[in-house]
C-alpha cells in the first residue's frame, strides 16, 4: 500500500514537472548566446531572452488596462522605451495585415531552424489594409506557449495563424520592450518614420510572448453598421474570410493501442538508462570503498526505473496526436524520471521500511 502511496506521489510530482518548460527542445530560457560577446553584453541578451521565453500565463492583476493598439502606436518619433512596464500584460485589438510563414533563426530559441521551435511574427494594425512596414505592432508567439496550446487542443502553429490574416483579433500576452530594434524603430528615429527603407519599426514595444488569441472578425461586422458605395449598394466595411481554424479543437486522431504500448515501453527503456548511470556510479563508489556490490538492491533500482518510466511514457502518451511530436525535452523528461524518480521511491520505501534493509 505504501509503495502505491508512493508510486501515486510520483505522479502528482511528475505532472507538476511536465509543465515546467523551462527547458525545451533542449532549449533553456536564456537560450544560446555568443560567448564572442563581453560579459555585460551575454547578460543582456540572455535577460531579453528570459522575457521572449516566458511560458506563464498573466493574472488578472498583471493586466495593464490601459494599454491598447492606439496607446502603442501614440507618441510616433519619441523615445519610449519607459512608456510601459515589461513584467505586465496587455490585450490589443486589431487587424493582421502580416503572419510569417516560419521563423527565423534567433538565439532566444537556441538558433532552431525548425519551424515549429521558431516564434512566428504577426504584424497588428488599426486597419486591414495598413502595409506590415506601416503602423503596425509586432506580437509573437513563441515555441512554449504554442506548445502549451497543442496541449489543450488548440493550433497555433505558423500555417494556422496565417488564416487569420485580414481579420480583426483580440490579442492578449505579455508586454516586451526589444532594444534590439532600437536602431529601425520610428520611435527613435524620427526622421526615417514614413516609407523608409529598413525602418519599419513604429516602436519597439511587442506582445511578446502571445498568451490569448481570439476571433473578433463577426463581432466587429456586428457591431460596424454597412455603408453605401456609390452604385447605392450597401457592403460591409470588412468582407469576412473563410472560418477561422486557430482557436479550433484539434481533429488529430487518438492514438493507437500499438502508439501507446511504444511509448510506455520507450519512457521504460529510457528511464532504465536514467538508473542505470546512477547504478553506475554507485558500483564504482562500493568498489573504490571495498565494499560489496548489492546486486539485490541494484535490480530493483532497475525495475522501478523501467515502471517509473512507463509511467511517463502514460503521461506523455496523454498530450501527444501522434509519434512524431517526440522531441529531446520528452526523452529528457523519461531519462530524468528512471534517474529522480527510482531515488523519491527508494527512499520513500526505505525510510517507511517497506522492505527490510539489506546489509
Amino acid at each position: 500500500m505504501r509503495i502505491l502511496v508512493a508510486l501515486i506521489l510520483l505522479l502528482v510530482a511528475f505532472c507538476a514537472a511536465a509543465q515546467n518548460m523551462d527547458i525545451y527542445n533542449d532549449c533553456p530560457m536564456e537560450g544560446e548566446v555568443s560567448q564572442n560577446n563581453s560579459p555585460a553584453r551575454i547578460q543582456q541578451l540572455e535577460a531579453l531572452n528570459r522575457l521572449k521565453n516566458r511560458y506563464t500565463f498573466p493574472s488578472a492583476a498583471d493586466y495593464n488596462n490601459s494599454v491598447t493598439l492606439e496607446a502603442m502606436l501614440a507618441d510616433e518619433g519619441k523615445p519610449d522605451r519607459n512608456k510601459f512596464n515589461v513584467n505586465q500584460a496587455a490585450t490589443i485589438e486589431g487587424f493582421i495585415v502580416y503572419a510569417a510563414k516560419k521563423g527565423s533563426k534567433e538565439t532566444c530559441n537556441c538558433k532552431s531552424t525548425s519551424t515549429y521551435f521558431t516564434d512566428q511574427h504577426i504584424e497588428i494594425a488599426l486597419t486591414p489594409d495598413e502595409p506590415k512596414e506601416g503602423r503596425t505592432i509586432t506580437v509573437e508567439i513563441t515555441p512554449r506557449l504554442r506548445e502549451l496550446m497543442r496541449q489543450q487542443g488548440i493550433d497555433w502553429t505558423h500555417g494556422e495563424i496565417q488564416n487569420y490574416v485580414g481579420r480583426k483579433v483580440r490579442i492578449s500576452g505579455w508586454l516586451f520592450y526589444d532594444t534590439e530594434h532600437e536602431k529601425d524603430a520610428c520611435s527613435y528615429n524620427p526622421e526615417k518614420c514614413g516609407d523608409v527603407p529598413g525602418y519599419n519599426r513604429q516602436t519597439c514595444w511587442e506582445i511578446h510572448p502571445v498568451t490569448g488569441f481570439e476571433d473578433i472578425t463577426e463581432e466587429y461586422l456586428h457591431t460596424n453598421a454597412p455603408i453605401n458605395t456609390d452604385a447605392g449598394e450597401e457592403r460591409l466595411i470588412f468582407s469576412p474570410l473563410p472560418p477561422p481554424v486557430a482557436a479550433r479543437t484539434s481533429n488529430a486522431k487518438p492514438l493507437q493501442p500499438m502508439e501507446y504500448l511504444i511509448l510506455i515501453m520507450l519512457g521504460g527503456i529510457v528511464g532504465t538508462v536514467g538508473q542505470l548511470l546512477r547504478v553506475i556510479i554507485g558500483l564504482k563508489k562500493a568498489a573504490d570503498s571495498g565494499e560489496a556490490p548489492d546486486y539485490k538492491r541494484t535490480t530493483l533500482s532497475l525495475v522501478l526505473a523501467f515502471a517509473v518510466g512507463g509511467v511517463a511514457g502514460v503521461l506523455a502518451a496523454i498530450n501527444m496526436t501522434d509519434l512524431e511530436t517526440i522531441d529531446k525535452s520528452t526523452l529528457l523528461a523519461f531519462l530524468t524520471a528512471g534517474y529522480a524518480g527510482t531515488d523519491f521511491i527508494e527512499g520513500f520505501i526505505s525510510k517507511h521500511k517497506v522492505i527490510p534493509p539489506t546489509n
